[in-house]
């Protein structure tokens, strides 16, 4: 793979402060040029982007399936309203990209500095290719924080198409998924907790009617799904009442699940 021109600075500056002293004023000169040739690489976000587009164009053709009962043209109609969302993760994605990077470039000229700021016997001593690999560590680095990034974003953009989806299509509840029985997973201890749980939806027709208990545990009292950095929880929505917990319903809920049951 080719490198790019501040890797290349980077590489000329380690070699000649391997060779021996170098003069305070060549020193600063290496940064200032450093620094200059960090600014100007362009960070490239099409990648980002049409992964995220792929994301959003995959989530709306299944969405039916998750959302069962609702018509496929409501939820096509909710595709150009929902646009603006994922712009909104593009540009969030590109800005944390680009922020991970110029902590990663200050990591590495901090890495550079330390190591030629030592006594130059000391870095005679010291083999070149170890060298490298200590001050390129951050650099190597940004290749995989782009794609946390990438996958972290696109959790979100999914969560929020179900969850307009879910809004828009009259949904009463929601059970929260969580993945901690994934091998290597870095869950969250009260995300885990909440797995398999029914947390009810404020402000829907079922509780305007009534049919909920107001004591019952409600999804705007917690984070929700995604919301969390590189949380990659997930949703099952509710539609019905008979898919809630009994002991969540009113004596009124209950009769009307009861009606709506053996009227399906």
């Amino acid at each position: 793979m080719a490198l790019s021109k501040f890797e290349r600075l980077l590489d000329q500056a380690i070699r000649a402060e391997k060779g021996g002293e170098t003069p305070l004023s060549h020193w600063r000169d290496f940064f200032m040029r450093l620094r200059s040739a960090a600014d100007d690489e362009p960070v490239r976000d099409e990648e980002i982007a049409s992964h995220l587009t792929a994301a959003f164009d995959r989530e709306f053709r299944r969405a039916s399936k998750q959302h069962c009962g609702i018509p496929a043209f409501t939820i096509e109609r909710l595709k150009p309203a929902m646009r603006s969302k994922l712009d909104e993760r593009i540009v969030q994605a590109a800005d944390l990209i680009k922020l991970r990077r110029r902590e990663s470039i200050e990591n590495t000229l901090a890495r550079f500095a330390g190591w030629s700021s030592s006594l130059p016997e000391m870095r005679k001593r010291i083999d070149l290719r170890e060298v490298r690999e200590h001050i390129y560590k951050p650099i190597a680095q940004i290749k995989y924080e782009r794609r946390r990034v990438a996958i972290d974003q696109t959790h979100k953009l999914v969560a929020s198409i179900h969850e307009v989806i879910a809004d828009e299509g009259g949904a009463v509840a929601m059970i929260w998924r969580s993945n901690w029985r994934q091998v290597n997973y870095n869950y969250r201890v009260d995300h885990k907790e909440r797995d398999g749980k029914v947390w009810i939806l404020p402000n829907t027709w079922a509780t305007r009617a009534g049919l909920i208990r107001r004591s019952s545990p409600r999804y705007d009292t917690i984070t929700h799904v995604a919301e969390e950095p590189y949380c990659r929880c997930y949703a099952t929505w509710l539609y019905a009442l008979d898919e809630i917990p009994a002991e969540m319903l009113t004596a009124k809920g209950v009769s009307y699940a009861r009606q709506m049951e053996a009227a399906a």
